[in-house]
Parts: structure tokens; sequence; C-alpha cells
């Protein structure tokens, strides 16, 4: 049996990752923290195979503290954890295009959502990975670098890079 948790399973990543847990294990449970219930209908689970949505709001830590309890109540040791949060822009957010456009609440909301929330994921869920088999886990996310700042203060254009998953 696998024991699962997926951030970010209401996106398209997420439940293509999730869609491939269930090719690949007969007996799986899959913890999904979402802000609301998701509908997960393409993701057919057999008799052997659970999706578990847990509430959590991404904002407040102590949501991810409780999820890490209620986790570790149920006695089974995480096998993967997978992270597909991220984003680049939002309704108050916009994607920079220029150096000028940079201002320290758009730069805050970037890092919050594709750096602070995977290490708060790391710091709550790391202890509950299993330590008698390896146990992975990954974060994937929407900015995974930033535009080389030389290049950007020297106004040579760059290209952003590319995705890199290991």
């Amino acid at each position: 049996m696998a024991t699962i948790i997926i951030f970010g399973i209401s996106g398209g990543i997420g439940q293509a990752i999730a869609a491939e847990f269930l090719k690949k294990f007969d007996t799986l449970t899959i913890y999904a923290p979402v802000r609301s219930k998701v509908n997960l209908k393409d993701l057919h689970c057999s008799a052997t195979q659970n999706i578990i949505q847990m509430e959590w709001h991404s904002d407040d830590e102590a949501s991810l503290t409780t999820i890490a309890s209620e986790i570790k109540s149920h006695g089974h040791p995480i096998d993967y954890c997978v992270s597909a949060l991220g984003a680049l822009h939002s309704d108050d957010v916009k994607p920079e295009k220029k150096l000028g456009q940079l201002s320290m609440k758009n730069l805050m909301w970037n890092y919050n959502v594709n750096a602070i929330l995977h290490t708060l994921i790391i710091k709550e869920i790391s202890g509950l990975m299993n330590k008698k088999a390896p146990a992975f886990m990954g974060f994937l996310s929407a900015r995974v670098a930033v535009y080389p700042i030389i290049n950007l203060v020297a106004g040579i254009p760059t290209e952003p890079p590319k995705p890199l998953l290991i």
C-alpha cells in the first residue's frame, strides 16, 4: 500500500500526477489538501484506492499543522509527497515584463506562493515520511528561477529559464 499526499490536486498538473499514482499502485491512499472540495470525477479509483480531500487554507500555517496531525493519526507513513502549487499571476498580481514593474507586493506574493508554501510543507510533512523504505518529496513551482539580475540591470534581454524536473 502506498500513502501519498498531493498539494495542488485541484489543478491539471496535480490531477495528472494523481492519475499516474492511481495507475502505478493497486492499493493506495492519496491525501489531497484543498481550499474547497474539488470534483475529481476524472480520477477513477478502484475499491482499494482512496482519495481523501482535506480542508486546507494556504494562508494559515496552523491549517497545515492540522493536516499533518490528522495524517499522523492514521498511522501510515507517507511514501510520496508532491506539491504542484505555484502561480505566475493572480487577479491582483500581473506578470512583470520589465524591471520597472517589480514591486515589493508582487515579489512577496510570488515568493509566498512559489517558495514559502513549499518550505512550510517540508517543515510539516517531512517528519511523516516513511523511514523504513525509500520515500520521495517533490516540488513543482511556476517560478523555478528568476532571470539573471545582471542581465536585467544591464538591459540585456534574457529568455525565461526552462523548468527542470528532477
